[in-house]
């Protein structure tokens, strides 16, 4: 919860938040992410696994209708299985979706807030299902101006901390 995001944003309505910054759990060492500090030291935090942000976006597959014929890389006359194609679908969209969308500018904004809530309507109401990957990147088509500005943001953030931290 602590990387906020879309994920944060779903997991505050289960979760309780007290319980998020409690520190790290006691399989940190396990299934957490090691990171240096400016000090030389290492530090451990709790880290999702991508099952588990696909749990929490309510992802599934769904079969096309679509077949996949595997052959033998040397013979392809003689197919070795047939298998029906399956696609990703989600009640939300994935973090990497969500942040590359015109919606995102880095942290959680009353737009941000406002879709929410109108998808979480929609989704109750019956009135919108579970979208794949592109459906994703349509319906969050906001701004198409609002991914350079977020760089922008970053960079000049950046450089005006660089400047304090060095007295520039």
């Amino acid at each position: 919860m602590l990387k906020g995001g879309i994920v944060w944003r779903i997991a505050i309505e289960s979760l309780n938040l007290l319980n998020a910054v409690d520190g790290p759990s006691e399989i940190v060492f396990e299934l957490g992410r090691c990171f240096a500090g400016n000090d030389g030291e290492n530090y451990w935090d709790d880290w999702l696994t991508d099952d588990e942000i696909d749990l929490i976006c309510g992802v599934y597959q769904v079969k096309t209708g679509a077949y996949f014929i595997a052959f033998y890389c040397y013979n392809f006359n003689h197919p070795i299985e047939t298998r029906n194609q399956t696609s990703a679908k989600s009640w939300w969209p994935r973090p990497a979706v969500f942040e590359n969308s015109g919606l995102w500018s880095g942290y959680w904004t009353p737009a941000c807030e406002t879709w929410y809530c109108n998808r979480r309507k929609a989704i109750f109401d019956r009135a919108s299902g579970p979208y794949a990957a592109v459906g994703w990147k349509n319906a969050l088509t906001m701004s198409t101006g609002a991914k350079r500005i977020t760089v922008a943001n970053e960079y000049l953030s950046s450089r005006f901390l660089e400047g304090v931290r060095f007295g520039v």
